[in-house]
């Protein structure tokens, strides 16, 4: 059961992202999800105990948060309509991070 609920977490990935990123006043954009962040904090927790159900979570989470590096990194990408973002280029400089080649470096 752990197994099909961490596929089923690593599925809706972006909202998943979205509930434990933002302090959020309805549905989520991507699936219109209302779940409480407590709540699937909670799921998430217990369903982690499944090394497979954790690692498919992780992974999607990965693939979240790369797919929103290129924003961070004040280049054009998904989310960003200007296609640059001198302050989010800024932020990142004084916080020690270097993007190169669409990836991140710590």
């Amino acid at each position: 059961m752990r197994t099909s609920m961490g596929n089923m977490i690593g599925d809706h990935a972006s909202d998943v992202h979205q509930i434990l990123g933002k302090n959020m006043d309805g549905p989520t954009d991507f699936n219109n999800l209302t779940i409480e962040r407590g709540d699937l904090t909670r799921l998430m927790r217990r369903v982690a105990e499944d090394p497979k159900a954790f690692g498919v979570m992780h992974h999607s989470q990965s693939v979240v948060i790369a797919e929103g590096q290129p924003v961070f990194c004040g280049r054009a990408g998904p989310g960003n309509r200007s296609g640059t973002d001198s302050g989010l280029r800024s932020l990142s400089t004084r916080a020690g991070w270097c993007c190169v080649r669409g990836a991140t470096l710590r």
